[in-house]
């Protein structure tokens, strides 16, 4: 049955804002009673069905307003609950809340969402229910599905099965409430909103929330659906409070037509006087047709501020839920008749129609009898309280023969007509899942003579339309309009889209025409910079090859110039060595012809038949001391002994002078070794001297040019260093000077030593010569002695004689040996005084060699022409290093400029390299490009030729999954999914505060 009832209207006022506060405005607002309210500066009194202040909570609001319409909606009927009001007015956070976690915040949907699954739950086990949810705003008149932003211009539709609905509209099935605040939050992403002056978070379009509720009795099979529309409108905007510029006020611009457009159907509801109903004129007034006068149950909470800053937006939105409070709405339930009930009605209507039949026939018969000029009494006129009253059949000659023949087929029919019209709800799948906002008038009418019993039978006729007023066509007629209306419908929303594409489609190529024309320009000139920049990379290159060709004949004419340099000084240096070894043999040969004439005449200056040595001269007066001695042994032994003693002693010092000649040679010898250690020093200097020299011109000509501080750094460091091996030098010959004058005075002292032997040699052998003559006399009279002495003493001293004969030839054989001895000893001794003398020789001459090379050296380090020689020296290393470091200089300069011109030909190169690969890559890049516009115009071409197909593209995961669900007949047995609702977690919403609209 079909119920009339007005739409409940609730007003909330907001507490003031930071920005009411700031302004200084008072509240303007008077609360007389629950449902009455008063606002100052205006006349009368705005009474609706009930007022909450701003200290009104948001369970208040819910329990009043929206607990009826849920329950309504478990019913069978559609509800709609929708906020009206200025901008920043509190209209999200009425229907979303705050927090949609927090019990005292969240808001209407947050709590209609609890509260379906809580009915679900205390529902009997007998009933099924499948619940599906839905999301849409209306964003600059345009309806986009926030479940598939992709679908941003869906289309209106209205047929007689589903009513007016959204085509294309994503419906997704939910099991809990888990997955419905999923689908919330995911909806509240992709709404628009923005900033203006009077709210930080203005929503900027209309979002319906739409809820839907199918339930089915599994023991009698029928079947309910009902429909929650949860509409959260845009605020009404002042531009001048907004401060809306460019898109924003674009936007408000729309906001305030849809709301407009609203206020006007509500006036032709309202007025009584309109035939006509402009639910066309937007978006929004043609999704709510149903909620405006139709099939709904309508609840509608205007919002406002109380204060004085915005009275005038308070007292227009009071004056709006006034007049809406006088529309009436004609619900119905939605809902499927079981089999029995479909019985019982199918016989009701063939009594009501065997009635009918009667009751046409009867008036047929008495309006026959009128026209053919006959009376009929006033009593006897057929009525339909008759036909009821009496179930008889009019008099035979009432009813006609036509009519006899229709109640025939009518009692005899026993098929009831079925069609399109004969079913309330209708499940709607993805992609068509808009509820039948509105069942479609059948379009006849029943006149005033309807009985109440036709009335009360055809309460449940599908065909009823709403109280609204309609222009009166048949059945036929409107189907044909609808599905014409429709099919344009479809063709806008194509046209739409496509028109839609192709202006993405042109604004992108647009862009990119607008980047390849600037980038074609760029090219050009870029081209051209490089053309030029190449010609002065060609000249300068040009440059750079005549410079290097110049370049290279200096360096070949000053490299054939330093080979003639280096082969002449090879020439020098050897002719150098040559006369070294030239002078070093003279010099050899002059020390051995020095060596043997100074042994000549050393040996010339001693007498070799005569040179003893002392210890001859010793030995001769020995012999002398012998011969004097006569018979005394004891004498001549002591004489021996000493004799032998002194010979030990000669031995003695003999050994000595051994020693120390040796000594005295191996110091000779060191002190040659340490001459010829200073020659090579020497030599080693000055060519250390000379290759440093050679090295620093080498260095100059291979490094780069170097300043005159570098130079003369250099020149400092060679004469610090040349003065710092002189030092040396000096220092090591002072030290040799003082070992030659130690060895001289040593070498003096042996020669002194040396003369006295002599000496000592020739007074032994003056000595040895007179002891001769001695003996020789001695024995002379020792024959004249015996000749004149007598007979008798004759033969004693012949005896005597002959023993001191013997005993003479004993000594005479002992000195033969021992003269033997001495003169075998004496000859050694002359050998080893040869050979000494020769050492000695060769001693002194190495000593004048030493002192030749010493006061070499000494003129040479105190020469007073050594400073203009090394100035001369200075000199010419200066004009030497002058031109070497101008060719130097000549050549560096060559080298970098060669360097420099190849870099630069190189940098050039990989310039010109990188040119023609980027020039390449834009080649590439506009044949992409090229390839895209094609591939971009066969995609579009392939798009208008088919028709836009649904996206059937799930966002959340769960949509095309259908959840049947149990109720728990109060006890808390339920289906899985439920339970699993009950005790899962929630998150946070993040929703708006009382700021947002």
């Amino acid at each position: 049955m079909s119920q009339d009832n007005n739409i409940k209207v609730i007003a909330r006022f907001r507490p003031p804002n930071s920005l009411e506060k700031k302004s200084g405005s008072t509240s303007v607002i008077s609360y007389e009673d629950e449902t009455s309210v008063k606002c100052d500066g205006s006349t009368g009194t705005f009474t609706f069905d009930r007022v909450f202040d701003p200290d009104a909570t948001q369970s208040q609001i819910y329990d009043y307003a929206i607990h009826d319409t849920l329950e309504d909606a478990f019913n069978g009927y559609n509800g709609t609950v929708f906020c009206y009001g200025q901008t920043g007015s509190g209209k999200t956070f009425t229907m979303m809340g705050a927090d949609i976690d927090n019990d005292d915040l969240k808001g209407i949907i947050p709590r209609i969402v609890e509260g379906v699954f809580s009915k679900i739950i205390e529902s009997p086990p007998t009933v099924e229910y499948m619940v599906k949810a839905s999301y849409m705003e209306i964003y600059m008149e345009r309806i986009r599905d926030l479940l598939n932003p992709e679908e941003a211009n869906l289309p209106v539709h209205e047929d007689k099965a589903n009513g007016v609905y959204v085509k294309g509209l994503m419906e997704v099935f939910v099991s809990s409430i888990d997955e419905v605040y999923q689908v919330m939050r995911q909806g509240a992403k992709n709404r628009v909103v923005g900033y203006t002056n009077m709210n930080a978070e203005s929503s900027r379009s209309h979002s319906i929330f739409q809820i839907t509720i199918e339930q089915k009795d599994t023991v009698s099979g029928k079947t309910k659906m009902g429909r929650l529309f949860l509409v959260d409108l845009a605020g009404s905007e002042k531009v001048g409070k907004t401060g809306a510029t460019g898109q924003t006020l674009e936007e408000a611009k729309k906001i305030n037509k849809s709301l407009s457009a609203l206020g006007m159907v509500i006036n032709a509801l309202t007025d009584g006087k309109s035939t006509h109903i402009p639910y066309r004129d937007s978006k929004l007034t043609r999704i709510l047709q149903e909620s405006l006068g139709g099939n709904s149950r309508t609840t509608l909470i205007i919002n406002c501020s109380p204060s004085s800053f915005n009275i005038a937006e308070t007292v227009s939105t009071l004056r709006f839920g006034v007049r809406a409070k006088s529309i009436k709405n004609k619900a119905k339930v939605n809902q499927d008749f079981s089999p029995a009930e479909l019985k019982l009605m199918l016989t009701k209507a063939r009594s009501q129609c065997v009635s009918f039949q009667t009751y046409i026939s009867a008036l047929e018969g008495e309006v026959r009898i009128w026209r053919t000029g006959g009376l009929v009494d006033s009593e006897d006129f057929v009525t339909w309280e008759k036909i009821i009253k009496d179930k008889q059949p009019a008099p035979q000659g009432l009813m006609t023969p036509s009519a006899k023949s229709n109640a025939v087929r009518a009692a005899g029919s026993s098929t009831p007509r079925t069609g399109p019209a004969s079913r309330h709800s209708v499940s709607a799948g993805v992609g068509n899942t808009a509820p039948p906002l509105s069942p479609i008038p059948t379009g006849s009418r029943v006149g005033s003579l309807t009985p109440t019993l036709l009335h009360e039978s055809l309460m449940s006729d599908p065909g009823s339309r709403s109280g609204s007023p309609t222009i009166v066509m048949s059945e036929d007629e409107r189907e044909e309009f609808l599905r014409r209306e429709n099919e344009l419908n479809d063709a806008v929303a194509e046209k739409d889209h496509e028109l839609q594409a192709s202006t993405r489609e042109c604004g992108m190529m647009r862009e990119e025409l607008a980047f390849l024309r600037g980038e074609s320009q760029n090219g050009i000139k870029r081209n051209e910079e490089l053309g030029t920049e190449l010609s002065q990379l060609r000249l300068e290159l040009e440059k750079i090859n005549f410079g290097y060709k110049e370049a290279m004949i200096t360096v070949d004419s000053l490299t054939d110039a330093n080979k003639e340099i280096t082969s002449e000084l090879d020439k020098a240096r050897r002719e150098m060595e040559q006369l070294r070894r030239d002078v070093t043999e003279d010099n050899a040969a002059n020390k051995e012809k020095e060596r043997a004439a100074r042994v000549a005449a050393m040996l010339n200056g001693m007498d070799s038949t005569k040179a003893i040595s002392r210890h001859e001269a010793g030995m001769g007066d020995l012999l002398r001391s012998l011969v004097e001695a006569g018979d005394d042994d004891s004498k001549k032994i002591e004489m021996i002994m000493q004799a032998r003693r002194e010979l030990d002693e000669a031995r003695d010092s003999a050994q000595e002078k051994d020693a120390t000649i040796a000594e005295l040679q191996q110091k000779n010898g060191d002190l040659q070794t340490q001459c010829a250690d200073i020659d090579g020093k020497y030599e080693k200097l000055l060519a250390e001297y000379e290759e440093m020299l050679e090295q620093s011109i080498v260095a100059e000509e291979q490094q780069s040019s170097r300043d005159s501080e570098t130079i003369n750094d250099l020149k400092q460091k060679l004469e610090a260093h040349y003065n710092n091996k002189i030092s040396s030098q000096k220092a090591q010959l002072d030290s040799i000077q003082g070992d030659l004058q130690r060895r001289q005075e040593e070498v003096a002292k042996s020669s002194a030593t040396v003369r006295e032997l002599r000496a000592e040699n020739r007074e032994l052998q003056t000595k040895i010569e007179a002891l001769e003559e001695k003996a020789s006399k001695a024995e002379a009279q020792s024959n004249d002695g015996g000749m004149g002495a007598g007979n008798g003493d004759v033969t004693a001293a012949t005896e005597h004689a002959q023993r001191k004969e013997r005993e003479m030839q004993v000594m005479r054989r002992d000195m033969a040996q021992r003269i033997l001895e001495y003169d075998t000893m004496r000859k050694s001794l002359m050998r080893d005084v040869q050979n000494r003398c020769e050492k000695i020789i060769e001693l002194e001459m190495a000593l004048d060699d030493a002192r030749n090379q010493i006061s070499q050296l000494s003129r040479r380090v105190s020469n007073p022409n050594q400073p203009q020689r090394m100035q001369l020296l200075e000199k010419n290393v200066a004009q030497l290093t002058l031109m070497q470091k101008e060719l130097v200089v000549q050549n560096t300069d060559l080298k970098k400029e060669v360097a420099l011109s190849e870099r630069k030909l190189l940098a050039r190169n990989e310039r010109i390299t990188y040119l023609e690969h980027r020039l390449q890559d834009c080649n590439n890049q506009v044949e992409a490009w090229k390839r895209k516009a094609e591939e971009l115009q066969a995609m579009r071409s392939q798009e208008s030729s088919r028709s836009v197909q649904p996206n059937s593209g799930s966002v959340l995961r769960f949509s095309r999954i259908a959840k049947p669900m149990r109720g728990g007949g109060g006890s808390g047995a339920v289906a899985p999914t439920v339970v699993a609702e009950e005790k899962t977690s929630r998150t946070s919403g993040g929703f708006f505060g009382w700021g947002a609209s």
